[in-house]
């Protein structure tokens, strides 16, 4: 299942950076960029198959921990809807 997972720009960069796993670094180079507005900083949105998690999230707990919470949460965002959908 895919999942969309809201980064900021500086962490996108760093994962870039950082991974050299294919899949994922070509999910985060085709992330859709999301223009904030006064109260809202600008945002990318990855989107990326659940089997890639794993070493994405390794990587951001390496290079950029506060990029953890927000894979997580796309992780439990994303079981949540599949169990309502059963």
């Amino acid at each position: 299942m895919e999942l969309e997972i809201h980064l900021q720009p500086e962490w996108r960069d760093c994962l870039l950076s950082h991974l050299s796993e294919p899949a994922i670094h070509t999910a985060l180079e085709r992330a859709v960029e999301l223009l904030g507005g006064i109260e809202a900083p600008a945002e990318f949105v990855v989107t990326c198959d659940e089997a890639e998690v794993p070493v994405l999230r390794q990587a951001a707990t390496r290079h950029c921990p506060r990029a953890v919470e927000f894979i997580d949460f796309a992780v439990q965002r994303s079981r949540l809807y599949r169990s309502t959908r059963a």
